[in-house]
C-alpha cells in the first residue's frame, strides 16, 4: 500500500500517458456514435448501457485536471499568473483549429454556396463562440449536419469555468481552510445526486453539464490537499470498481459509486502503475489536440466515401490522420505558447 507523491506534476507518474488514453476513449466512443452504434461500444456493451469509454475517458480529464489546475494555482504567482497560464494551455490550439474550420473545413463541405455560407450568421457564432468559449457553438450551415462539426468542444468552457471558480476559491480564502473547501465538493455532490429529481427545464439544461462534471473536478482539487493521506491498494481499487458494477443501475447511489470507484481508478492508474514513455511524455502531451481534433476528422472520413468503415476501422483511420495534427499543434502552437507563461505575472 503506497501514498501519492508530494507534487503530482512530476514525470515520475504516468498523468500524461493516461490523459492520452482519456482522449483515444472519446474517440473510440465517437467512433461508434458517428456511425449511429452507440449501443456496440465495448463498455456501453460490458456495462449494461451504465457507462462509455467516453464517460471514463472525461472523468480522467476533469478529475486529473482538478488535481493538476490546483497544484498550479498554488504554484502561480498571483492569480493573473494562474489565469494567463491556462488561457495559454486552452486558447492557441483551441483558436487554430476554429480557423481551419470555419474558413477551410466549412467552405470545402458545405452544401451552400460559398457566398451564403460566409453571410449566414450562424458561421460567424460559430466562429466568436469557438474562439471565446462563450455561447459555443456546433453546426455550420450545410456541413456536417446529423451530428455537428466537432461535438468534443462543449467540455472546454465547462472546464474554463471551473478554473474561474477555483480562483474564486482561492482569493476568498476557502481553500485555505480545508474544513471549508471540503464542503464544496460536498455541494457540488449532493446537487449531482440530487439531479434524477430536478424537472427538465431551460436552466437544468444549461446547468447539466456543470453539475455532473464538478463533482468530479473538484475532488480531485480537495485530493491535492490530502494526497498524502490517500494509500493505493488494489484491493481497495477492486472492491469499489465491483460495488460500483453491482450498484450501477440504482438511481443516486450509482452516481456516488460512480464517483469513488473512478476517480480511485484515474489515481490508481496515474501514480501506481509502472511509469511508462517517461522520456517521451516529458517532452510531448498530445491529449489535448487528439481530444479537440478527432471528431471533426472523423467527421471528414465519415464524409468523403468512409461512411461505410465499420467503427474499428473509422478509429484507426482518424489516428493516423491525427498524428500530423497533433504534432503540429504540440510543437508549432501548444508547447512555444506554454514558454510565454511568465511573461504576465
Amino acid at each position: 500500500m503506497t501514498g501519492l507523491s508530494t507534487d503530482v506534476s512530476k514525470t515520475s507518474n504516468n498523468v500524461t500517458l493516461l490523459r492520452h488514453f482519456a482522449a483515444i476513449f472519446v474517440l473510440i466512443s465517437h467512433s461508434f456514435d458517428l456511425l449511429n452504434r452507440s449501443a456496440a461500444e465495448p463498455l456501453s456493451l460490458l456495462s449494461g448501457g451504465a457507462t462509455s469509454l467516453s464517460r471514463i475517458g472525461l472523468i480522467f480529464f476533469f478529475f486529473i485536471s482538478g488535481l493538476l489546475i490546483t497544484q498550479s494555482l498554488y504554484n502561480s504567482a498571483g492569480i493573473t499568473h494562474f489565469l494567463w497560464k491556462r488561457v495559454l494551455r486552452i486558447y492557441p490550439a483551441l483558436i487554430v483549429l476554429i480557423f481551419l474550420t470555419v474558413f477551410i473545413l466549412g467552405p470545402v463541405f458545405t452544401a451552400m454556396p460559398i457566398g451564403a455560407y460566409f453571410k449566414n450568421g450562424q458561421t460567424w457564432e460559430y466562429f466568436f463562440g469557438g474562439i471565446s468559449l462563450i455561447r459555443l457553438r456546433f453546426f455550420l450551415p450545410g456541413v456536417f449536419d446529423e451530428h455537428g462539426v466537432n461535438g468534443s468542444l462543449w467540455s472546454l468552457p465547462v472546464e474554463f469555468r471551473f478554473y474561474i471558480l477555483l480562483a474564486v476559491f482561492f482569493i476568498t480564502g476557502v481553500l485555505k481552510k480545508i474544513k471549508l473547501y471540503i464542503l464544496f465538493p460536498g455541494l457540488f455532490l449532493f446537487i449531482y445526486l440530487a439531479s434524477p429529481y430536478f424537472s427538465i427545464n431551460p436552466i437544468w439544461i444549461y446547468l447539466a453539464p456543470y453539475i455532473s462534471w464538478a463533482g468530479f473536478f473538484f475532488l480531485g482539487s480537495f485530493v491535492f490537499f490530502v494526497r498524502d493521506k490517500i494509500k493505493m491498494n488494489l484491493a481497495i481499487l477492486l472492491a469499489v470498481l465491483v460495488l460500483w458494477y453491482f450498484t450501477r443501475h440504482i438511481i443516486i447511489i450509482n452516481k456516488l459509486t460512480e464517483l469513488i470507484a473512478f476517480s480511485y481508478l484515474t489515481l490508481f492508474l496515474s501514480f501506481s502503475t509502472p511509469v511508462l514513455g517517461k522520456n517521451f511524455f516529458s517532452k510531448n502531451d498530445f491529449s489535448y489536440s487528439t481530444y479537440i481534433y478527432a471528431f471533426p476528422v472523423q467527421q471528414i472520413l465519415l464524409h468523403t466515401g468512409s461512411d461505410k468503415v465499420a467503427p474499428l476501422e473509422l478509429m484507426i483511420l482518424t489516428l493516423l490522420v491525427l498524428i500530423p495534427f497533433c504534432w503540429f499543434s504540440w510543437h508549432c502552437i501548444e508547447k512555444p505558447a506554454l514558454k510565454l507563461k511568465n511573461i504576465m505575472q
